[in-house]
């Protein structure tokens, strides 16, 4: 198999787990229905929801039946009718005009805060966009945001939302360093409602957690007899979307080959193999419940040092080393029982093509 395939294997890999909630959902008519939806943090907002009503029936809901969704202590998807400005936000295609390119839509956008001061979010698979209200105001308004090339190529942005949270503040609250980004902009809409002494409803907004484990593993070259073993540590950050199943991890560490003694390589004879490793993984879980586990990971980099070690025949010693990065990559596939998981790396056959199996223990997490 070439290296190539194992990232193509791995891109291909997605199945969409789905987790369903309680959640209230309103009909156009204003009636409400309670029952349970299909939600896993998604990264665009959902038009349609997968809906499971008292009697358990399943089916598919959108704007034409209802007008909003509330995840019960998630998160709440109101059908709104909005102004975004639909730019290009990809960094190669920007262009060099300033002005917004409002267009009126109506989608269903997901209430982040609540209070006297109310932010929403939109995002489809064009623009990533954030809205307001407050108690006194009428209608959802946006927060403008965008990037644009001037004429000497130089990378600027217009900033017009700032000027917004300038009229929403509160006392003294700072809103010249307020990113466009989802957490710099409910920290800010959390604290002028608190200024203004609302309470807010309190929603589980979904974080990511980091686990940190440690490792042993036996490796064995097909092409050669060597066998090594190895050990290290990992640190895995666990993305805060479609309930945990991907992940982002690195494990640095090291392994170390040793060659049968009765291989001969004229006029060389390599006694071993040393290499310190910190490879960047891409890790999906097709399975992933309380105590067990199921995952398969793609080395998107792995930074080596490799040293080889030679002894000629009149036993002088000679040393190699060099230096990889997008070359001795792996595919690995995992499954956890609680704090202890079994492993197997399958590696590029452009360097070694080993295979090697081993252990992690799970000795720390953040998950709360």
């Amino acid at each position: 198999m070439k290296q190539i395939s194992f990232f193509s294997v791995f891109l291909t890999i997605f199945v969409q787990a789905q987790k369903f909630q309680p959640a209230v959902v309103t009909l156009n008519n204003n009636d409400q229905v309670a029952g349970s939806v299909a939600y896993n943090t998604p990264v665009l907002t959902p038009q349609t929801f997968e809906f499971k009503d008292a009697s358990n029936q399943l089916k598919k809901i959108g704007m034409n039946q209802i007008k909003e969704v509330d995840v019960t202590a998630k998160t709440k998807f109101i059908k709104a009718d909005i102004e975004i400005s639909r730019h290009s936000e990809n960094f190669q295609t920007l262009d060099q005009n300033k002005d917004f390119n409002l267009k009126k839509e109506q989608h269903f956008i997901e209430q982040i805060v609540f209070g006297k001061y109310n932010l929403y979010k939109f995002a489809d698979n064009r623009n990533k966009a954030y809205y307001y209200s407050t108690a006194n105001s009428d209608g959802i308004k946006p927060l403008l945001f965008k990037e644009y090339f001037l004429d000497n190529g130089d990378k600027t942005s217009n900033k017009e939302y700032v000027t917004t949270l300038q009229n929403l503040n509160c006392g003294n609250i700072d809103f010249n360093n307020v990113r466009y980004v989802e957490s710099s902009l409910i920290n800010y809409f959390n604290k002028i409602n608190q200024c203004d002494g609302v309470t807010s409803t309190k929603y589980e907004k979904a974080k990511g957690y980091m686990e940190h484990k440690v490792f042993a593993l036996y490796t064995q070259k097909q092409e050669l007899s060597e066998a090594g073993f190895g050990g290290g540590y990992e640190f895995e950050y666990h993305l805060p979307f479609n309930n945990y199943s991907f992940a982002v991890a690195a494990a640095p560490g090291f392994t170390i080959y040793n060659i049968d003694e009765n291989v001969e390589l004229s006029p060389y004879h390599r006694a071993y193999t040393r290499i310190i490793s910190l490879p960047v993984l891409l890790r999906y879980y097709p399975v992933k419940t309380k105590d067990f586990k199921l995952y398969a990971s793609y080395s998107i980099v792995n930074f080596s040092q490799v040293t080889d070690e030679f002894i000629r025949y009149n036993n002088s010693k000679e040393s190699h080393k060099y230096f990889t990065a997008f070359v001795n990559n792996y595919f690995e596939v995992g499954a956890r029982y609680k704090a202890v998981e079994g492993f197997a790396r399958f590696n590029s056959k452009l360097v070694d093509n080993a295979i090697s199996v081993g252990l992690k223990y799970n000795i720390y997490s953040t998950k709360k």
